[in-house]
């Protein structure tokens, strides 16, 4: 299957604009660099992410953000848009908040009862992205049209995060970044590939392997986005989907692990 991966690869790279992107802080205060260390990296996000995000809120003048996948993330939202406008608003989309803490380093730089997670249960579901995991939301878990920023860092690898804009996709307003974490791996690769294909309206602005730890992407609203069929989308995500259910048992016994 090594031509469908080069395929990819190659269709990610030939769509990428040439619309400038800025990630490096101008001025770091006392707190940025308390916020900047305490990056866990690992399975969460490390220092070279949290900065961008940090960066990303300042100079782009974000107000309502949308993250799949909660975690240090969220204090890094909190934290920055706390600062910034005070009628923020930041919806977080996780399965259970229990995997969820902060730091006691950086405990004081947020107020930790603002946080609004939003549960739902993973569940595999059949459409435009064949087969693949998603989120069991409601309406009313969702915030109203407006967002201007998305960061997806879940749900985990062994999953796909296909589904992360399966709700939320007719909210982003144009000019929505979409943030995607770990961008280095394949299966990440996949999910812009799948997202490029269906969602009509959406451009890839950066994509680096070598962005910190994991590598990142941004991806852009340039219209309202629009769902259509795409036969290559569909096609890679029944491959894919249907090898994930088939190891549905694994996948819930790591889950288990990382409750535990």
């Amino acid at each position: 299957m090594n031509w469908v991966k080069s395929s990819v690869i190659h269709y990610l790279y030939s769509k990428i604009s040439s619309e400038p992107i800025d990630f490096e802080i101008k001025e770091v205060s006392n707190d940025d660099l308390r916020i900047l260390k305490a990056s866990p990296g690992g399975w969460s996000i490390d220092m070279k992410v949290t900065g961008a995000l940090i960066q990303l809120i300042r100079s782009r003048k974000i107000s309502r953000v949308v993250e799949v996948g909660a975690g240090y993330s969220t204090i890094v939202f909190h934290y920055s848009l706390s600062r910034e406008n005070l009628n923020y608003e930041i919806v977080s989309i996780e399965e259970n908040k229990d995997w969820f803490s902060v730091p006691k380093e950086v405990e004081s730089l947020i107020d930790s009862q603002k946080v609004n997670f939003r549960l739902g249960k993973l569940r595999f579901v059949f459409g435009f992205f064949g087969i693949h995991a998603s989120y069991k939301l409601t309406k009313d878990h969702l915030t109203g049209k407006g967002v201007s920023l998305v960061f997806i860092d879940g749900p985990q690898y062994y999953f796909g995060r296909e589904g992360g804009l399966d709700h939320i996709y007719s909210l982003l307003e144009v000019g929505c970044l979409i943030v995607l974490d770990d961008a280095e791996r394949y299966t990440e690769k996949c999910v812009i590939f799948k997202w490029l294909k269906v969602y009509k309206g959406l451009e890839l602005i950066y994509l680096n392997d070598s962005f910190g730890d994991k590598g990142l992407a941004v991806l852009k609203v340039i219209q309202p986005l629009k769902q259509r069929f795409s036969i290559a989308a569909f096609s890679l995500g029944m491959l894919q989907g249907i090898k994930r259910l088939a190891n549905f048992r694994q996948i819930k016994e790591k889950q288990n692990l990382l409750n535990n």
